[in-house]
């Protein structure tokens, strides 16, 4: 039977746990009824946390009664994939092969939403080392979409979509390589962020190091923001953060789209795409289009890259994750169709991940050194993992 806590957002739980109208403890009790409640059924989750858990909530309810300060998200249960460690509790990235590995300790997400006073009700189903946009896995089995059973969650973050939109949590942890939170949050109606590399720390190293980003997902975008602020910032174990000053991200919610850059690509995205899910598109065009400058993000740049037989740009050009692995090896003669590309591609707001694994000495090396070069004017470049090629520029 349903409860009122179950779809409540974090942000009015928050609220009113502030107030002492919620008990953490009866939250988190809750929490974890629902999800044995949901598990027979949709298997969203790997491993439940149940005396941890609620000890957690205890020690929160107590700190809450005492009038100690509290933390963004104090009180509020959430889940962790199983891509992400959680400290002496099992981290098998949905795989047999790694079953019976436990982690050392808590990822910086993890530490990072404890410390704010959230509790880790347990992790979640993912695709096996997460490299697939589905939701099941050789250790877990088969993870289902609380909105139609016979359909998927989608993947790879699929326990954590199936138990959110389920109400088990108001938000938990993903990863995003290629979609791993956008696609469970699209399939089952979320919000979702994928974190970038420099903003959300990344330890101990994913089955995808180059690849999977961390980020939270939530039944809406001002709890997906909550979570975020939390999470986000410097840690000196990932290589590849800087020490940038974090805004709160809930208080952004509300600056309107007025002098922001969307670019929409339509040649690939919309090719083939389900009309019901390109309506939705349109509409949500439209409603954003009032004070924005917006641009098609295609032809120009397309004619400049492929006749150079250059593809994976056209996936990317949007400027999010450009290229994880084709832009850095172009080398020299690849430099052109930087530079004849439509200007509305290389603007403002734009990050390359250029990733480790590229990162060699020779004519690679050299290739990366001067695509970086062209690049970097005027748009924000952020290296996965520092190298003194790079420093130096």
């Amino acid at each position: 039977m349903a409860h009122e806590f179950d779809y409540m957002s974090a942000s009015e739980l928050r609220l009113r746990i502030g107030r002492k109208d919620i008990s953490p403890v009866e939250l988190t009790r809750r929490s974890l009824e629902r999800a044995e409640a949901v598990q027979a059924d949709l298997n969203p989750f790997f491993v439940l946390f149940h005396d941890e858990a609620l000890a957690a909530a205890q020690v929160a309810e107590d700190a809450l009664m005492s009038g100690a300060a509290l933390g963004a998200l104090h009180g509020l249960p959430m889940s962790v994939k199983d891509l992400i460690a959680v400290g002496d509790a099992p981290f098998a990235f949905g795989s047999k092969v790694m079953a019976d590995n436990i982690a050392d300790a808590d990822a910086p997400a993890v530490e990072r939403a404890r410390a704010a006073g959230a509790i880790v009700i347990g992790k979640t189903t993912t695709s096996e080392f997460g490299c697939k946009p589905v939701g099941d896995s050789p250790l877990t089995g088969i993870t289902r979409n609380p909105w139609n059973r016979d359909k998927t969650p989608g993947g790879s973050s699929a326990g954590a979509g199936a138990s959110i939109a389920a109400g088990v949590t108001p938000f938990g942890l993903g990863t995003d390589g290629g979609g791993s939170i956008r696609i469970p949050c699209s399939l089952t109606g979320l919000a979702g962020i994928k974190g970038s590399f420099a903003r959300v720390p990344v330890w101990p190293t994913t089955a995808t190091p180059t690849l999977a980003h961390v980020g939270p997902m939530a039944r809406n975008m001002r709890d997906a923001a909550l979570l975020f602020s939390a999470i986000a910032g410097y840690d000196a174990r990932d290589p590849g953060c800087v020490s940038h000053a974090v805004p709160d991200y809930t208080a952004q919610l509300h600056g309107g789209l007025r002098n922001r850059r969307i670019g929409v690509a339509r040649d690939f995205f919309f090719e083939e795409c389900d009309p019901e899910v390109a309506g939705a598109v349109e509409a949500a065009l439209g409603t954003i289009r009032e004070g924005v400058t917006s641009g098609e993000v295609d032809a120009a740049a397309n004619a400049a890259l492929e006749k150079r037989g250059i593809r994976q740009w056209h996936y990317h050009r949007t400027g999010y994750m450009v290229g994880v692995a084709s832009i850095a090896t172009w080398g020299l003669g690849h430099i052109g169709a930087l530079r004849e590309a439509d200007p509305l591609v290389l603007k403002e707001n734009m990050t390359f991940h250029l990733p480790m694994v590229l990162f060699r000495p020779g004519a690679v090396g050299a290739g990366l050194s001067e695509t970086v070069r062209v690049i970097k004017d005027g748009v924000e470049v952020l290296t996965g993992y520092p190298t003194r090629e790079l420093i130096a520029l």
